[in-house]
C-alpha cells in the first residue's frame, strides 16, 4: 500500500467516527509522526477479535473443501488468453 493511500485511509477513519482513531503531528525538529489514540487502539483490538472469529468460522465452513486441496487435487489449467494483437 502506498504511503498516500495509507494516510487517506487513516483520514477517512478519523472522519468516520465521533473520535479520532489516529493522532498525527507535523514534522519539525523532532520529526512528525502518528500514534493510535485510545479509541484507535480499542478499534484495532475489536477488529482483530472480529478477524479471528471470521477465520474460525471460515475454517468450519470450508474446512472440508481444504482437505480436497491437501489431497492433491490439481486445479484446472487456465485457458490461454486471446491477445488483442491477434485480432
Amino acid at each position: 500500500m502506498s504511503y498516500r493511500r495509507a494516510w487517506l485511509l487513516l483520514d477517512s477513519l478519523n472522519h468516520a467516527f465521533g473520535e479520532r482513531v489516529v493522532s498525527s503531528s507535523i514534522g519539525g525538529r523532532h520529526g512528525g509522526g502518528a500514534t493510535l489514540t485510545p479509541f484507535g487502539r480499542s478499534l484495532m483490538l475489536a477488529y482483530r477479535r472480529f478477524e479471528s472469529m471470521m477465520q474460525r468460522q471460515a475454517e468450519r465452513q470450508f474446512g472440508s473443501l481444504a482437505v480436497r486441496v491437501d489431497q492433491g487435487h490439481k486445479p484446472r489449467k487456465a485457458q490461454p488468453r486471446m491477445r488483442l494483437s491477434a485480432l
